[in-house]
């Protein structure tokens, strides 16, 4: 219905707001009093997932119920958010999100002590029951990312197919870029985590990337094959595109960050090795398997490859050799490469 649905919206989101106070309060009561019995935890996550349901439909239309909530409906998001209950923090993040794309105004004004939480939760080992939250808050991580403003700025390098114009790192999220950094990219490499939360941490990095690139290239080198392994299968969509060209900026302030891995991490079942990898070739495959990118991400392809077979043409000859038979006729035929 979307903003049809404006006139009755009121009542339901202060019914929501007043199921979510009370189900804190009575699980906080339960805390102090754990002879009590345990208070059902369905009618919160039944008001978060409607909370997001008019978020998704209402967008900024939700602005006078969000600034006149009594409690205050931001207050109550945040306990959600460190809620002992999984199933209270996976709407509760997934909350985040849908606040981040709809109104991300009122959002932003909160997201100090929302991204604090946001960056407990993305736990690169996180308990059975907590991995859907961290699959939220990953995703969520991404969406607020993207709303940040940006600026503009020149590289430079030998070969001018590598001097982009990029985006200024916005002086307010970029307090958290190491923080994220450091548990998405962890959360990515991880060999036993899911691959839904493989894709939602490569999604974001290369989100943050695209708004943050100078922060983030540095350390592309330690993720960029996992990154292109955790995406190159999943189809075509506007989340996939923007994180693609964050990895592409990416490539463009760093260049050289496609071809190595150069440390390792401090999880002790995440080890990446000094070795050379094969992050051009799963590059150039993540490339190829895109049926119809958007006319900015083709653009990006095409000047990073021609740039690579310009600046080095028998090293990227040589390279180009080792891979499979596929990648090599798609990277002729579509780029010319």
């Amino acid at each position: 219905m979307g903003s049809a649905f404006l006139p009755y919206s009121g009542p339901v989101f202060e019914r929501c707001v007043n199921i979510a106070r009370t189900s804190i309060v009575q699980y906080q009561t339960w805390q102090q009093n754990p002879e009590l019995d345990e208070p059902d935890k369905t009618f919160l996550v039944v008001a978060l997932d409607l909370l997001s349901g008019l978020t998704q439909g209402l967008g900024m239309g939700l602005k006078p119920f969000i600034e006149s909530s009594q409690p205050a409906f931001f207050q109550l998001l945040v306990l959600c958010l460190k809620h002992p209950q999984a199933p209270v923090r996976q709407s509760a993040y997934a909350l985040v999100g849908d606040l981040a794309m709809a109104c991300f105004p009122l959002l932003r004004h909160h997201m100090p002590q929302v991204m604090q939480e946001l960056i407990l939760q993305l736990d690169p080992e996180p308990k059975v029951e907590f991995i859907s939250a961290c699959n939220n808050a990953a995703w969520s991580v991404g969406e607020v990312a993207l709303r940040y403003g940006r600026g503009e700025f020149n590289l430079t390098h030998k070969n001018p197919l590598f001097t982009p114009s990029l985006n200024v790192d916005d002086p307010e999220f970029a307090q958290w870029v190491e923080p994220l950094i450091s548990r998405l990219v962890p959360l990515l490499l991880h060999p036993k985590a899911p691959r839904s939360l493989h894709e939602n941490a490569a999604v974001s990095i290369g989100r943050i990337g695209l708004m943050h690139p100078r922060m983030v290239a540095p350390v592309l080198p330690d993720f960029a094959q996992a990154w292109c392994q955790a995406l190159y299968e999943i189809r075509d969509n506007e989340e996939k595109d923007s994180a693609f060209r964050g990895l592409c900026t990416l490539v463009q302030v760093n260049p050289m960050g496609i071809a190595k891995v150069r440390r390792e991490w401090s999880l002790a079942s995440v080890v990446v090795n000094d070795n050379d990898s094969q992050s051009l070739m799963w590059f150039c495959n993540a490339i190829v398997r895109w049926s119809q990118p958007s006319e900015e991400l083709n653009s990006m392809f095409q000047a990073l490859l021609t740039g690579f077979k310009t600046h080095d043409p028998q090293g990227w000859a040589a390279q180009v050799q080792t891979f499979p038979p596929v990648i090599q006729e798609r990277l002729a035929q579509r780029y010319g490469v």
